[in-house]
């Protein structure tokens, strides 16, 4: 945050308003500022032009304005009382010398005078992050994200920096109620990291019923399997999915429609290779023959013991190598690989042994030097522990 700051206190100031000069003749000269500096040379607008873009040079070369620039800056605030770009400045180089209680009554002179300049909504957040005081440069962040909605994902680090802690949640909850669209950029950030999982459910809403699964859910989950962290992803997709302690066994054999997320529900194909449409209880497939990819997969928590798969398989194959695929995590060691060449009934087994912590079973397809196009239909899936 400190970084994109300083970058920011220089960028910030670079954008300058366009040149509305109107004199007799004259209008609106926009993509020529040196000749409205000829024409008006003490309109606000050009002093401002010029003010700024000398604030611009200074911050690129890590100095302070010169002192042209500095008495621009004091016309402005004599020609156009309400500017709030004098005070913008000052406060940045009172911050820069880290004089951060001259910072603030500056930059809240300038809000007063500017409410929805983003400008000033950021280098306050700075402020009160450089001052410890971040549920404060929150309530800024929140503001300046209304103003520019591309920068909550920005501000997601920031916030999501201050969101680990514990303590911080009833403040962190208060700013989410007044401005619920940080919520999911600040959730999508902490779900990078499987230790933010008791965060991210502290501060995530309640989900609608039959709203679609946010994406931060499927990074948390995703990242819990690869910490290796299985049960408590199941745990997690069983609360984000509402379908109770579902402990073992095959989720939605029928490929029903359901809200329930990946990786323990079946995650489809939907590209270019290759498309899985979940139809009338079961599996439509259709595969191009040119590139390796899963068509279905699903994650799955077995007991140790032997299980048996079986299903009903119709329409044409091309001669395309496609197969279910059982394999144990974490150590990806393959149980079973078992081939579909041919409509009829198909059935297989395997072994699951105290080592697998989770299964990854996955309809894979493998790509052809000449391809040839698929299509077909599996049905009756169904998954069985013998004995």
């Amino acid at each position: 945050m400190q970084r994109w700051g300083r970058i920011a206190i220089a960028a910030l100031f670079v954008s300058v308003a366009g040149f509305q000069v109107v004199r007799t003749g004259i209008v609106n000269d926009d993509n020529h500022p040196a000749l409205a500096a000829r024409l008006w040379a003490a309109h606000p607008k050009v002093l401002r032009a010029q003010a700024m873009s000398g604030v611009a040079d200074a911050g690129i070369a890590v100095a302070p304005p010169s002192a042209a620039t500095l008495a621009s800056l004091e016309l402005i605030a004599r020609e156009d009382p309400f500017s709030a770009d004098p005070f913008l400045v000052q406060a940045a180089l009172a911050v820069r010398k880290q004089d951060y209680k001259r910072g603030e009554a500056l930059l809240l002179e300038a809000r007063r005078r500017e409410p929805r300049s983003p400008a000033t909504r950021f280098l306050l957040a700075d402020l009160y992050l450089r001052s410890g005081r971040p549920i404060e440069a929150m309530g800024e962040m929140a503001v300046l994200n209304r103003f520019l909605p591309a920068s909550a994902a920005g501000l997601a680090p920031a916030l999501a920096a201050y969101a680990r802690d514990p303590r911080t949640e009833p403040q962190i909850k208060n700013i989410l109620r007044s401005y619920p669209e940080l919520e999911e950029p600040l959730l999508a950030q902490l779900s990078t990291d499987s230790r933010n999982a008791d965060a991210v459910l502290a501060l995530a809403s309640p989900r609608r019923a039959g709203a679609q699964a946010p994406a931060w859910q499927s990074q948390l989950l995703g990242q819990l399997l690869t910490d290796g962290q299985y049960a408590r992803a199941h745990q997690l997709w069983s609360q984000f999915a509402g379908v109770g302690n579902h402990q073992t066994g095959l989720f939605n054999p029928t490929f029903n429609a359901s809200s329930a997320p990946p990786p323990f529900n079946w995650a489809l194909s939907q590209g270019s290779g290759g498309v899985a449409d979940a139809k009338a209880g079961g599996l439509n497939l259709l595969y191009f023959g040119r590139e390796d990819l899963s068509l279905a997969q699903q994650v799955l928590l077995l007991r140790p013991g032997r299980y048996g798969l079986s299903m009903n398989v119709s329409g044409q194959f091309a001669g395309n190598r496609m197969n279910w695929v059982a394999t144990c995590l974490p150590s990806n060691r393959p149980l079973m690989t078992l081939p579909l060449t041919k409509a009829g009934p198909v059935s297989g087994s395997f072994n699951v042994d105290a080592s697998c912590a989770a299964i990854r079973l996955a309809l894979t397809a493998e790509g052809e030097e000449f391809p040839e196009r698929s299509e077909f239909r599996v049905e009756q899936l169904q998954l069985k522990a013998a004995g």
